[in-house]
């Protein structure tokens, strides 16, 4: 064919077009701006800080069967823990939970009454079980101060081994694992460890200041965790990988390793013990409030969340994880934790420096009440209607111990003041501890005339931005927090979301709403939008599809390290007495939290008895709920 020909057949061919320079640079400009974005996108979603719903995992089960509790033994061991050196406290909590695999046998008590008096009333109705005092050779302590009753003896043990010697049937082959006990601030969770092992295996904790000791005393070394290698997470993947399939999948404990109690209830149901970090101390700044991340701590940061979501979701859907972050130094940071474990389908209750939960939990069941809530009323004209609520009830290591350990709650309490006053509480703290919870609401009714309410602290079950749930696992949830509340005598559900006040806020939270008020036990909800202080709606009431009204916190009485100025008191009391007063509109409804850790109640109480008018109305929270459903137009 001659070059003509060839010509004119390329002529009627499609022609491949050159591209000009400048358009192959703003193409390949182009992808890497949207891979750029990819990857922002992607990276924010995984460090929790946008907004995204989480992984469906729907199908959880009971929340009522969490832990299974066996029976507290016929002998019961009661050791007073200011005997005790801080190897022992840590050595013995293993043991207790060992024991409490069968039976509930052994009482770590401190001498300061906290747990002492929820113990003694037990004791007093059980004249069939023995107990018996183990107090050193040589010093005198009267049986009385620890436990009471006719079924109560001492018996004198010279050490720590005398107390191991009589369960040390429940130590197959007599054997113990040597663990590093860590003091405060340090990152080391080597006790995690140990009492996994103890849970499986059935070996002591035993730290390695009475390893010498447990050897001469007759216990066997299995194995020495000081020989285990790698990072901190590391060694919690080992252990973890090495007994996964044996470990209680229905909760897990998240326990920082210098805490020396804490771990007896999740030793006796096999649960799962580990601690990640991501705050102040291991060198990160708060997502909350500091600048960012330092660039030298991201690996440690993305390996500890990488195993907190690895273990999360190994967990079955809907596991509760008991504890979460350290209040002081910010070992874990709040925000980034609740977020990690709600996104998987979790939730979290801080249950994690109880001591004693494994016998507490096998205490005898009582059923826990709250004085009866009046029916549904009409709203009077000319008042101003006004529920105040004490916050951060979703906290069990604190709620356990309020009615009588002093703070507010306990103030309340000795006041013995009469106006209606609301309290945010786990429900699951009825279902696993009926005794404690039946103690404390028959304290808080007694002294206050039957005026003191409880309802679900954050945010129902337990601590949870709902949002976060995609649709299946947010059913279960709802279902299960109902679940926990009937057992606590609550009708009100305190859920919370830390979101920002952006154009899109109020599509994050109707999913949640229509979820809690499917459930018949829940009448409605106060709603807490943490923008700021839990008032970031501004008081707004929010409607379910069948007419529950969901009502946010409008003003908060908040501390700042210290208790609430006289200034603020008198801008509240002028906003409340100029409130609206027409029983048919929302303005006319107002929810008032109050943070618990650093207000006084006895400026709390002067301010109600003598800054409010007689137009302002107190009311629970659920009387406010039933008002507004009966009254509000819409």
């Amino acid at each position: 064919m001659d070059k003509e020909a060839i010509l004119a057949i390329q002529s009627i061919l499609p022609q491949k077009k050159k591209i000009k320079t400048w358009k192959k640079v703003l193409l390949i400009l182009t992808g890497l701006i949207l891979a750029f974005i990819i990857f922002v996108v992607g990276a924010l979603s995984w460090l929790s800080i946008l907004n995204f719903p989480g992984v469906g995992r729907g199908g959880a089960g009971d929340v009522t069967k969490i832990v299974e509790t066996r029976p507290v033994a016929d002998t019961v061991y009661v050791v007073r823990m200011a005997e005790l050196s801080a190897d022992e406290i840590s050595m013995l909590t293993s043991l207790q939970g060992i024991v409490a695999q069968t039976a509930s046998a052994l009482v770590l008590i401190r001498d300061d009454g906290i747990q002492r008096e929820y113990i003694t009333d037990y004791i007093d109705l059980q004249p069939d079980k023995q107990f018996i005092l183990l107090q050193k050779s040589g010093e005198t302590v009267n049986p009385l101060d620890i436990c009471d009753g006719d079924n109560t003896s001492v018996q004198n043990v010279n050490n720590v081994w005398n107390i191991v010697s009589i369960f040390k049937s429940y130590l197959k082959d007599s054997g113990f694992v040597t663990f590093i006990r860590t003091e405060r601030g340090s990152e080391t969770n080597d006790v995690n460890l140990a009492a996994n092992i103890s849970s499986i295996e059935n070996w002591l904790s035993v730290p390695t200041g009475l390893r010498n000791a447990a050897i001469a005393a007759g216990l066997v070394e299995k194995e020495d965790l000081r020989e285990l290698s790698g990072s901190e997470i590391d060694k919690q993947r080992t252990i973890f990988n090495r007994y996964k399939n044996q470990f209680n999948k229905e909760y897990l404990v998240h326990a920082r390793g210098d805490w020396l109690t804490g771990r007896d209830l999740g030793i006796a149901n096999k649960a799962f013990i580990f601690f990640t970090l991501d705050g102040y101390s291991s060198g990160f700044a708060s997502w909350n409030s500091g600048p960012g991340i330092h660039i030298a701590h991201l690996p440690e940061l993305l390996e500890n969340r990488i195993f907190r979501k690895e273990v999360s979701k190994w967990a079955n859907p809907g596991a509760v994880i008991f504890g979460f972050w350290d209040d002081n130094e910010f070992d874990t940071d709040e925000m980034l934790f609740i977020q990690d474990v709600t996104q998987l389908g979790n939730t979290t209750v801080p249950f994690q420096n109880n001591e004693n939960l494994s016998f507490i939990s096998a205490m005898e069941k009582v059923p826990v009440k709250q004085t009866p809530s009046p029916s549904p009323a009409i709203a009077a004209p000319g008042k101003h209607y006004v529920a105040f609520y004490l916050t951060d009830g979703d906290n069990g290591s604190w709620t356990f111990a309020s009615a009588i350990s002093g703070g507010f709650v306990a103030d309340r309490i000795a006041s013995q003041d009469t106006f209606k006053l609301s309290f945010t509480h786990p429900p699951l703290q009825s279902v696993l501890f009926p005794s404690v919870e039946a103690k404390q609401f028959a304290i808080g009714e007694a002294a206050s005339g039957g005026n003191n309410y409880y309802f679900t602290g954050t945010s129902g079950l337990g601590c949870a931005y709902p949002s976060n749930y995609d649709s299946r696992t947010l059913a279960d949830y709802a279902r299960r927090t109902a679940e926990a509340m009937a057992v606590a005598d609550m009708r009100v559900v305190g859920p919370m979301e830390f979101i920002k006040i952006d154009p899109l806020w109020r599509l994050h939270i109707k999913k949640p709403i229509e979820a809690f008020s499917q459930q018949d036990q829940i009448i409605g909800g106060i709603y807490q939008i943490d923008g700021d202080k839990y008032i970031g709606a501004n008081g707004e009431i929010f409607w379910s599809a069948n007419g529950k009204p969901f009502i946010s916190a409008k003003y908060a009485l908040w501390g700042a390290g210290g208790d609430v100025s006289a200034q603020d008191y008198a801008d509240l009391a002028q906003k409340l007495n100029n409130g609206a007063k027409d029983p048919t509109t929302e303005d006319s409804y107002t929810v008032v939290c109050i943070q618990p850790w650093d207000i006084k109640y006895a400026s709390f109480s002067e301010f109600v008895k003598t800054q409010l008018d007689d137009s302002v109305e107190l009311v629970t929270v659920e009387e406010l709920i039933q008002l507004v459903a009966a009254n509000v137009k819409r």
